[in-house]
């Protein structure tokens, strides 16, 4: 650029008017993101020092990580949340996206009582629901187990998550599921093969909810659970918490442990996005190259005294002729006259 050096990127994007709102959301990212950074600054100081000290520790050290193993079984407590989230979000994808499928192929009336049902159901707090769960799945066997804490998921774990597969689906043209009705799809194969692919993106967003739902979930398990052997996370670091109150160090260390699978999904879902978009953007940006005037009906008309090219049968005019001749038919009116031969020589 004849202005100065090209900016390429995200600063490509920030120009002088741009900047004060530019400044000001990263203020606002840098509030959520300094809590983050303590919390890991903090979980590397060594055993019993200050928060009221630098905030960068002088000697960094791995031992908090070492008392949080020998404390507490958090190895154990690690895996019992692990089991809970890989069961409950897929039986919530599959739960709460065959209800919002169905809901979406009723009829209008009938969608506006069910979408009116469950907006009444979010409205219940979940306070009012743990007697009555509670009763329930001891009458089933499964009280104090791990399948308690599942169960919920059997039913779309929250009908919010409905909504958005509800929401998803109604957007789909109803000549898309017309087309496979008329291909011989079922109910199943429309929702699998048609309606799932398209409603992707509101799949991977009720995923990533659902699991921060059960990875932070504290009180189904204190509740429902009565064996320190299958306590998950969460409850482990309230015990955590209960053996030093004052072990900050120790208590960050916990945090810090409870935070990695979250962020790792983060960033394995950053990483994925940015390779497809990566793929997609190259497919665009370098499409296959065409040659011009591949279709023999749109070529011109050589003129009588218009010398032929032996080297390119398809389009016989000399390419030394440029220019159209005066009264040259427009590309449209030549399309026009193709379509007219070839009728005239389908009805001969």
């Amino acid at each position: 650029m004849a202005g100065g050096p090209e900016r390429r990127g995200v600063f490509a994007l920030i120009t002088p008017t741009r900047a004060p709102l530019f400044l000001l959301r990263l203020f606002v990212a840098a509030l959520f993101i300094l809590p983050v950074v303590f919390m890991f600054l903090a979980a590397f100081r060594p055993p019993g020092q200050p928060l009221a000290s630098a905030l960068w520790p002088a000697r960094p050290s791995l031992d908090n990580f070492q008392r949080l193993f020998a404390v507490l079984p958090v190895g154990r407590f690690t895996l019992n949340s692990l089991l809970v989230v890989v069961a409950a979000v897929p039986l919530t994808l599959l739960t709460a996206s065959w209800a919002g499928f169905g809901m979406a192929r009723l009829p209008r009336p009938a969608q506006r009582r069910w979408v009116l049902l469950s907006f009444m159901a979010l409205m219940v707090p979940g306070v009012a629901l743990w007697s009555s769960r509670f009763l329930v799945y001891h009458r089933l066997g499964i009280g104090g187990t791990l399948a308690a804490l599942i169960a919920p998921a059997l039913m779309g774990s929250s009908p919010f998550f409905v909504l958005m597969f509800y929401r998803a689906f109604r957007r789909i043209p109803s000549a898309v599921y017309d087309a496979a009705r008329l291909d011989g799809a079922g109910v199943l194969a429309t929702w699998g093969r048609v309606a799932l692919p398209i409603a992707r993106p509101t799949a991977v967003a009720v995923a990533v909810l659902t699991f921060i739902l059960y990875w932070g979930d504290f009180l189904s398990p204190l509740l429902y659970l009565d064996d320190a052997r299958r306590y998950t996370l969460p409850v482990g670091l309230q015990l955590l918490e209960q053996l030093g109150r004052s072990d900050y160090p120790l208590l960050m260390a916990g945090a810090v442990w409870a935070t990695l699978a979250p962020l790792a999904l983060v960033v394995v879902a950053a990483l994925a996005l940015a390779l497809v978009e990566r793929k997609h953007v190259g497919r665009i940006g370098n499409p296959p190259l065409q040659p011009p005037h591949t279709n023999p009906l749109l070529q011109p008309k050589p003129s009588d005294d218009a010398p032929l090219n032996p080297l390119n049968p398809v389009n016989p005019v000399n390419p030394v002729k440029t220019s159209a001749p005066a009264g040259a038919a427009r590309p449209a009116a030549r399309r026009v006259d193709a379509f007219c031969q070839i009728n005239t020589e389908i009805d001969s």
